[in-house]
């Protein structure tokens, strides 16, 4: 189903004829949709509004960056409007591992995970250029929750009825003393 949006003609020229899946696994705040056309690669489309980050501009960037590090997806395509941004990638092989959790034990999953971390940590971060330290993100925290971004309803279930502010406040008295940058 493609979105009521009007998307850029540098992207809509690429994607005319393929046909459109709303991606609902993952905790992405854009829309997120694979495209498929018989004979061509799948793509997938996401689409995000500007503000209060522009999350999509960080993706391309770490994108771009990683691709000569780990199989990453190839970005086609970035463009924007005055209201949102457009990113499309391509499609990699294989399956999410949400797909897999109900396919094959949890304790062969693990593993299967564990080991994609271990290739993302022997990544060097000296020349990493993004800054996802701890102090970034409780700032984005912060401003996440003074401007009711969160939804506490969201929670996991420890967290139900605890408010974003309180959840916060408890993230900055638990705060490591140090951090390993991945």
């Amino acid at each position: 189903m493609q979105p009521q949006v009007k998307i850029p003609e540098s992207i809509s020229e690429m994607i005319t004829g393929y046909l459109w899946i709303e991606v609902s696994i993952g905790k992405s705040s854009a829309k997120v949709f694979c495209l498929q056309k018989p004979g061509r690669p799948d793509y997938f489309l996401k689409i995000a509004h500007k503000l209060p980050r522009r999350d999509l501009l960080e993706e391309r960037e770490v994108l771009k960056w990683l691709s000569d590090k780990l199989p990453v997806p190839e970005v086609i395509c970035f463009d924007e409007d005055d209201d949102r941004d457009y990113l499309l990638i391509s499609g990699i092989p294989g399956t999410d591992a949400a797909s897999l959790s109900g396919n094959m034990d949890r304790a062969g999953l693990v593993k299967l995970l564990a080991r994609g971390l271990r290739r993302i940590h022997q990544i060097p971060v000296e020349n990493c250029p993004f800054d996802r330290t701890l102090e970034v993100d409780l700032k984005i925290a912060e401003f996440n929750v003074k401007n009711d971004l969160v939804e506490d309803g969201d929670f996991d279930d420890s967290r139900q009825g605890i408010s974003a502010e309180a959840l916060y406040d408890e993230l900055v008295r638990k705060r490591p003393e140090s951090e390993d940058l991945v």
